[in-house]
Order: structure tokens, then sequence, then C-alpha cells
């Protein structure tokens, strides 16, 4: 199971108040300016992962994000997090590692050249060769 540290945002645009679906195209619009990776699930579509994620948050506003099953908040604490550009710290805190290729993670560099951590030695006449000796 390579589900781990997945972010699932459930939503729904159908059947629900206007403020609800806005709700859930304002998030989706911020994870999406942030390339942030998640699995969207519609509840609208199929309802019976509405009464999944009731199971795991207690609630039945939307929309909802979880990373794996914990539940993090709605769109107010998106929203938040984004104004106080705390997203991805608050998503990565819960546990969310998709997405983590070209966020702010240097590639390593070359850290096989030298183990210890000695200077190497003053470059002053090893290139050119001693002159002539003459008798």
């Amino acid at each position: 199971e390579d589900t781990h540290g997945e972010l699932i945002v459930y939503v729904t645009y159908i059947g629900a108040v206007r403020k609800t679906q806005e709700d859930c195209r304002k998030l989706l619009n911020v994870l999406n300016n942030h390339k942030i990776k998640y699995t969207k699930v519609d509840v609208g579509v199929t309802p019976e992962q509405r009464d999944q994620m009731k199971k795991k948050s207690g609630l039945n506003n939307l929309p909802q994000i979880f990373v794996d099953d914990q539940y993090l908040g709605g769109w107010d604490e998106v929203e938040d997090w984004n104004e106080n550009e705390m997203l991805l710290k608050a998503l990565r805190e819960a546990g969310y590692s998709n997405g983590e290729e070209d966020e702010d993670v240097p590639p390593p560099e070359d850290d096989e050249v030298s183990e210890d951590d000695t200077p190497p030695p003053p470059e002053e006449d090893d290139d050119t060769p001693p002159p002539p000796e003459e008798d």
C-alpha cells in the first residue's frame, strides 16, 4: 500500500449549497496553485465515500482534507494556512509526502568527494616541474 503521506480532498459539486461548492473550488485552486498533489473524492458522485469521511472526521461539512486518515480541516483552515504561508508546513507536519520533489529541497551535491574535512594541500609548485639541475 503506497498511499502513505497521501493528501485526500473530499469535495462536492452536486446538490450542495453554493457556499460549499465555492469553498471546494477555492480549496482545490489553492492546492493547484501550490502544485500540491492530492486525490480528489467527489462525495456527490460516491455518497458512500461521504460516510467514510464522516466516520474519520466526525464532521459532515465540505470540503475536508486528510493526510492518509488524519483529518486536517476544511476551507477555513486551508485559507488561513495559505494566507500565513504555512500551507506546505501544515501538510508536511501531518505527514504529507507527495510533491516533495521540487519543493525547496536541493538535490544532494557530489557529497562523496571528500569523506574527511581536511582541505586539499596548497598548490604552489605542484604543476611546475622543478628546474633542471646544472652541474
